[in-house]
């Protein structure tokens, strides 16, 4: 018996093409599917560099935010952290969980490495307490990453060849040192801090050494002060910026001093106790100067004291951060020279009793070898 189909519309309007609809062949399938490997060979390459790239640059910016948070942890809480508490600290002042900081985001460690011959006497983690006697020589530490592989090194101190050879590793290559490490230079990131801009010299001159100020230090959460400082003799000591230091007289009650001021130390600076009082500058009319012009013997004890600061401004070693150099003329040791000879010269009239009249004193000044006049002029100048 015949079975009978009726016709769809398509296949009365257009009984012709229903034979030619058929599947791909082979060869067919073959040529498409070789395009599409083509095509995947040119965009998959592109979109792993994109990867990369996105990763690198997010890399980038942690680290910098390391940098960043570093530098505002020192200054905030007078302390600079050491191998073991570097992540905890970091952590805590970004508000993140500790393996964030310690590793980055492809799971590699990250590492922080400091000079150990940079920090002189320091020795990290250090916590300040009265400051320095000396400024470090050259503080640095380092936060490297890698997003390929761990870092063939891990966090702590390295001497000052090994420090360098990564310090001074150019963007985009790997340290000579690091040999037969399968790492990539253009996945290593390298963080420099250098932490001796962050220290500033105060020195507190005591030009009353028969009578006692005193000093408190407070840096962050780390007070030595509450237990004053006494002194009669000079101070000179290095802290961190953003360092209070109270000046205290504690020549009316040892017990209860009387503050004078309070001070946040961002860059070097100086004070005298003279005259049962902290200044910023001489008045010369302290308590061990002359009672009187005409006082032959007062007038030698100030030419002692005035000659004993002159000594000792001129021993002080010159700050290492300033950059001027000699190629500014008076800029730094000629001005320091030229206050040393007024102040050499000024003694020199003490001890004649400071003699009235311009002609009787510019006699004595006239005594010293150097030239005040041309001294003055270039300090005028």
């Amino acid at each position: 018996m015949k079975t009978f189909r009726f016709l769809t519309r398509f296949e009365r309007v257009h009984p012709g093409r229903i034979r030619a609809c058929r599947g791909f062949t082979l060869i067919e399938m073959i040529g498409a599917l070789a395009v599409v490997a083509v095509l995947a060979s040119v965009l998959v390459p592109v979109a792993v560099n994109q990867v990369q790239t996105a990763m690198l640059n997010a890399e980038t910016s942690n680290m910098n935010n390391f940098n960043n948070a570093l530098v505002l942890q020192v200054l905030r809480t007078g302390q600079i952290p050491g191998a073991a508490n570097w992540g905890t600290n970091m952590a805590n002042w970004m508000m993140l969980p500790v393996a964030n900081v310690t590793n980055n985001a492809c799971g590699y460690s990250r590492v922080y490495l400091y000079d150990t011959n940079g920090f002189g006497s320091v020795s990290l983690p250090y916590a300040q307490s009265n400051g320095l006697t000396a400024l470090p020589p050259n503080p640095r530490v380092m936060i490297v990453s890698s997003l390929s592989t761990n870092p063939p090194v891990t966090s702590g101190g390295l001497g000052t060849n090994a420090f360098n050879g990564i310090w001074n590793t150019v963007a985009g290559s790997v340290p000579a040192t690091w040999t037969n490490w399968p790492g990539r230079g253009r996945d290593l990131l390298i963080q420099r801090v250098n932490l001796q801009p962050l220290f500033h010299r105060l020195v507190l001159n005591a030009v009353d050494t028969n009578l006692f100020g005193s000093y408190t230090v407070q840096s962050g959460t780390n007070v030595s002060a509450r237990t004053y400082v006494f002194t009669n003799t000079t101070v000179n000591a290095w802290f961190l910026q953003g360092t209070v230091i109270g000046l205290y007289d504690t020549n009316a009650s040892a017990t209860v001093p009387t503050l004078e001021s309070q001070n946040i130390i961002q860059f070097d600076t100086s004070f005298v106790f003279e005259n049962t009082a902290w200044r910023g500058q001489l008045s010369g009319w302290g308590t061990n100067g002359p009672a009187t012009p005409a006082s032959n013997a007062a007038a030698a004890a100030a030419a002692v004291s005035y000659k004993a600061i002159a000594n000792t401004i001129l021993t002080y070693p010159l700050n290492p951060n300033d950059t001027q150099g000699s190629s500014q003329g008076d800029c730094c040791q000629s001005l320091t020279w030229s206050f040393y000879t007024f102040m050499l010269d000024y003694s020199y009239w003490c001890q004649q009793g400071f003699p009235y009249g311009y002609d009787s004193a510019w006699n004595v000044l006239s005594q010293d070898p150097t030239s005040v006049q041309g001294i003055t002029q270039r300090m005028c100048q």
